[in-house]
């Protein structure tokens, strides 16, 4: 048992550094970019990186099936002729989809930025869809060092290219776009390098297998429906602001949830981490890890969001430009526990315990309220503020419905409590209805009264470490 926690600290070691660092190079992006980058660039920017969410719609599944049925083995173990052949068929597919992105900007977009924004996506979509393949499989067998050099060799040339063109040859979005391209194929390359036994192979190797290819399809698309609809619970809402306000209006929102992702990617590699380890546990085990992660998930949560409130002014004053952005912060800062718990505990857990279908209707079902949402709010009563405040209860109505699902799944009992469901009403309260110190001041307050509301299962969860790491 020690070993396996020796191993699992060193993997968060190697995502840890490598997150830390992506984390710099996003805070530093979204420090300076829109500093220097017109408003209308910097849309046009957070345009690009919204359609760019939804190219994985064009795999079709296909990586999500071979991540679903791979997950928990050793790369020794994997059947490195049929994935060969797959990453042919999967490479072709992707090319002709984007041939058609391309073909089909040039006849219906008249505009010439949306036009080039599109060419780089489907450049994008291929680069991206075949890097997800090795990603997938480094991650499903637990090779966590390699697949963190290839993040950090994307986000260090991203870097880079981002800063050497805004500072050197000007200041416009291509050059942002065109770096996010450099850092996903230099990215691919390294992947490539590691899975090379895969990736190349005598071409007698291939086999135009279309049965593994509609099984693969088949066991992956539900989960490909249910993160495409996870992502157009907000995507639509976004759509809707960048449709009825303007692309100025899009770019500030996009920069509050940008904010506030940087975070949730960090946490969503620990998931990444603890999927093949949890697809090895028994379920009596997966009950007591669930409810003693989700408890340090939102303490640790709960404490980073103190440095919201000295953070915000210190932002307001570098781009006051953006003060309106920075304000809705606060209306989207709670997703960010309502976003780590889905990243890390509750997509992580319904992929282990196959759950697939169940997410996937619940992702759908959200979906369809965000869109009823964005009709009132953005089409019909034209008002921004309910507009974003659906994001936030969107989101938490989410993570409850998942959160109910595995704990009946789990036969664990109901951890319904008061002070967590009035935490993102009192942190808006807070910043809004008080500012300043004495709004920091009864943020601090209520997190300690939570803590202490939570005293007896810290101890238990801190004894628990303890002896595990006396074992």
């Amino acid at each position: 048992m020690y070993q396996g926690v020796s191993i699992f600290i060193k993997k968060l070691s190697y995502v840890t550094f490598v997150q830390i660092f992506s984390m710099l190079v996003s805070a530093i992006l979204t420090v300076f970019v829109p500093k220097l980058l017109r408003i209308t660039d910097y849309g046009f920017w957070q345009l690009f990186m919204f359609y760019q969410g939804y190219i994985g719609v064009f795999h079709l599944g296909w990586n999500d099936g071979i991540y679903l049925q791979i997950g928990g083995k050793k790369y020794e173990e994997l059947n490195r002729k049929e994935l060969f052949s797959q990453l042919i068929l999967l490479s072709g597919l992707q090319i002709i989809f984007a041939y058609f992105i391309i073909l089909g900007s040039y006849l219906f977009e008249y505009d010439y930025n949306r036009k080039y924004i599109f060419c780089c996506l489907a450049i994008s979509l291929v680069i991206s869809n075949i890097r997800l393949f090795f990603q997938y499989i480094l991650q499903a067998t637990s090779r966590i060092k390699e697949f963190s050099v290839s993040i950090f060799a994307d986000r260090i040339t991203y870097l880079f290219f981002a800063l050497y063109g805004l500072f050197v040859l000007g200041n416009s979005y291509k050059i942002l776009l065109i770096g996010d391209i450099i850092g996903k194929t230099i990215s691919l390359l390294v992947l490539i390098f590691f899975c090379r036994d895969i990736a190349f192979r005598r071409i007698s190797d291939f086999d135009f297998d279309i049965k593994a290819v509609f099984n693969n399809i088949h066991i992956g698309i539900k989960l490909l429906f249910s993160n495409m609809a996870s992502m157009l619970i907000t995507g639509i809402i976004r759509w809707g602001i960048e449709y009825n306000w303007s692309i100025a209006v899009f770019g500030e929102i996009s920069l509050s949830l940008t904010l506030a992702q940087i975070m949730i990617t960090f946490i969503n590699m620990i998931g990444i981490i603890i999927y093949p380890m949890l697809r090895n546990t028994n379920e009596k085990d997966l009950g007591v890890l669930y409810s003693n992660v989700r408890l340090i998930l939102q303490i640790f949560i709960f404490t980073i969001l103190i440095f919201y409130f000295p953070f915000s002014k210190l932002l307001i004053s570098w781009i006051p430009a953006y003060k309106k952005s920075i304000e809705y912060m606060a209306l989207l800062c709670p997703i960010l526990f309502y976003e780590s718990e889905m990243a890390l505990l509750n997509n992580t857990y319904m992929k282990a315990l196959r759950m697939e279908r169940i997410m996937m209707n619940i992702n759908i079902k959200v979906t369809i309220i965000s869109a009823v949402l964005t009709f009132i709010f953005c089409f019909w009563l034209k008002n921004l503020l309910p507009t974003i405040l659906s994001v936030l209860f969107l989101l938490l109505y989410r993570c409850y419905l998942c959160k109910k699902e595995i704990e009946k799944k789990l036969n664990l009992y109901d951890t319904f409590c008061l002070l967590e469901f009035l935490f993102p009403i009192c942190f808006v309260l807070f910043h809004f209805y008080l500012g300043g110190i004495l709004g920091w001041s009864m943020y601090i307050i209520y997190l300690i009264f939570f803590i202490i509301h939570k005293k007896k299962d810290i101890k238990y969860i801190y004894s628990s470490i303890v002896k595990l790491s006396n074992y």
